[in-house]
């Protein structure tokens, strides 16, 4: 008997996390962050279009933080509570990419663990 495929991610799925980063507004950010087009979001919200493996990667991608970009963002809502999410996200992935780029964190290490 052959494997079962992979579950793909649903519209409400892909609403539920864009929102969760991106705020309401989230189909242009999620759109930009990916490189395709408002236009294919808005199928795939509507369920017009399925959600391939190759776009469901590239969502995960765009809106992933790790352990330090998450306590980055936490951080980032506390010093400034009425930043707008997709501003707080930004911020996270880039300080986390720069905290990696500079070796002064890896990639899979906790903080507080060195």
């Amino acid at each position: 008997m052959g494997s079962n495929p992979p579950a793909r991610m649903t519209p409400v799925q892909l609403v539920a996390l864009a929102e969760s980063v991106y705020g309401h507004r989230w189909r242009r950010p999620l759109a930009r962050a990916i490189g395709r087009s408002p236009r294919l979001i808005r199928h795939l919200e509507s369920g017009e279009r399925s959600i391939t493996l190759q776009v469901e990667s590239e969502i995960l991608a765009a809106l992933h933080l790790g352990p330090v970009g998450q306590i980055v963002r936490g951080s980032v809502r506390k010093a400034w509570p009425s930043c707008d999410p997709l501003k707080a996200h930004s911020i996270s992935k880039q300080a986390e990419a720069d905290l990696l780029g500079s070796g002064l964190v890896r990639q899979n290490e906790s903080p507080g663990r060195r």
